[in-house]
């Protein structure tokens, strides 16, 4: 649990505080991350550090090696940090061109489904050639009675100090499990029509 806040503190906030260069992506070189104070205290093992990212119940982080263009077998095999990144997959309040690992939202019309949007080309389809997945008809947002009244003075979500409000499409505990976009305390659920919001917006769908 204090790995997990640790990596979860440097990587959302405070890796250019701490001179850790990010890529565009947000990921970060492991053997950097592990010299950063609150986390070299740990003295974390790689094994370690894997099981962070790995046992995560909200897939809080991604690890993949650093030399894209390496051997696969040799690339996982290794356990040097210097080998390795690790990126936070949500939450940074630093600025992260998360872009790049999102996924194009698409109308579905009457006759289409999910599977047809998956089983589609790439030709022309999205941003850097991802298949657009299906706008869910709601999604919703946990948060705490606390901050209601801040909420409504605010005319609704706002993203704050984040780069994103995070949602979710189902509850913590539902019949549909979600794993990330909700604390399981929160106390408020706020559910957004998701096509409307976008049109109300100006935005095409």
């Amino acid at each position: 649990m204090l790995l997990s806040k640790a990596l979860s503190k440097l990587l959302r906030h405070q890796a250019v505080s701490a001179g850790i260069q990010l890529d565009r992506e947000g990921f970060a070189p492991l053997d950097r991350v592990l010299l950063w104070g609150p986390i070299k205290s740990l003295q974390p093992t790689f094994a370690e550090i894997q099981s962070a990212v790995r046992d995560s119940d909200k897939q809080r982080f991604a690890l993949k090696p650093a030399d894209p263009s390496a051997a696969a077998d040799d690339a996982y095999a290794s356990t040097d940090p210097a080998r390795w990144l690790i990126r936070a997959n949500q939450g940074h309040s630093i600025k992260v061109e998360s872009e790049a690992l999102l996924r194009p939202l698409a109308v579905m019309s009457s006759d289409e489904t999910s599977e047809t949007l998956e089983s589609a080309g790439d030709d022309g389809n999205g941003k850097d050639g991802l298949k657009p997945v299906p706008i869910p008809p709601t999604v919703v947002h946990g948060t705490y009675f606390a901050f209601w009244p801040a909420i409504v003075a605010a005319g609704g979500l706002k993203r704050m100090g984040r780069n994103h409000v995070h949602c979710s499409t189902g509850l913590p505990e539902g019949e549909k499990e979600v794993v990330s976009g909700m604390r399981r305390d929160a106390e408020l659920l706020v559910y957004i029509d998701v096509e409307r919001s976008i049109r109300e917006a100006g935005r095409e769908v």
